[in-house]
């Protein structure tokens, strides 16, 4: 399961930032983890984006499957509609 990144509720403004609080500070953790095991300058960087890349992956694949079960659910109570009627 991708990591949550922001709050399910609230105002949209709240949200983004919420976002980018929560991506610098992660960027910022596995920038800190590579300097400490002894990487430097771009070594980091090519690590770090690395890492970043696969996290990446993970949301897209949960944003995706959310989509998807929405979409389900949103046919299927279409369906329930149209057999009530």
């Amino acid at each position: 399961m991708p990591p949550l990144v922001e709050p399910i509720e609230g105002p949209e403004l709240d949200r983004v930032i919420t976002v980018l609080l929560n991506a610098t500070g992660a960027v910022h953790q596995l920038v800190e983890t590579e300097v400490d095991a002894g990487y430097v300058g771009v070594g980091v960087v090519d690590r770090v984006a690395d890492r970043l890349q696969g996290f990446a992956a993970q949301a897209v694949q949960g944003i995706a499957h959310r989509q998807q079960r929405a979409q389900h659910a949103g046919l299927e109570a279409s369906e329930r509609t149209q057999a009530l009627r």
